[in-house]
């Protein structure tokens, strides 16, 4: 999924040290909230921006869907407001914990346009969870350094460089 989606935050591949990726310095911590602020530079591959919008967007989804993969990282936090289009607070449960700096932040990252339309389809489905998951991403939107280029189902995915990814000369590892 690396290959498409971002995260807030990585690890620096020797060190594995938390370090900020598309966030644009370590949160800001004020009590139980955190600030963080977003680069300004990125975009999905269509050509919209990666914003603010587009975290809250994931955080609601795992946060009301308990999505099963990232829920457990998400559980201690309280809300996240978009404060504008590139910063978000953070409200959580309680104090800042470590599973905030290595698992919240460091969750996927969606694009709200191509995904709040199914989205709100599977909040009015008898079983919302499931028809979320049984959904099969057929050409996903990119903000990572590839894009979807053809998949052939049983055969083979082709994926191609994304000539304008924003960390180009970074390691791009995962």
């Amino acid at each position: 999924m690396g290959w498409f989606y971002e995260t807030l935050y990585t690890r620096e591949p020797i060190s594995k040290k938390v370090i900020p990726w598309v966030a644009e310095g370590y949160p800001q911590f004020s009590g139980k909230a955190a600030i963080v602020k977003m680069k300004r530079e990125i975009t999905w591959d269509d050509g919209t921006p990666l914003t603010a919008w587009d975290v809250k967007f994931t955080a609601d989804l795992i946060m009301d869907f308990k999505i099963p993969r990232y829920i457990s990282d998400w559980e201690f936090i309280e809300k996240v407001e978009v404060v504008d289009d590139y910063t978000l607070k953070f409200t959580l449960k309680v104090g800042c914990t470590p599973l905030f700096q290595v698992g919240t932040l460091m969750s996927i990252i969606v694009q709200k346009k191509a995904w709040e339309k199914l989205v709100q389809q599977a909040k009015e489905s008898k079983a919302p969870l499931r028809t979320l998951l049984d959904y099969q991403v057929k050409r996903p939107v990119s903000a990572g350094p590839f894009s979807f280029s053809e998949w052939v189902k049983g055969s083979y995915l082709k994926i191609v460089a994304r000539k304008d990814y924003w960390a180009k000369g970074k390691e791009v590892a995962g």
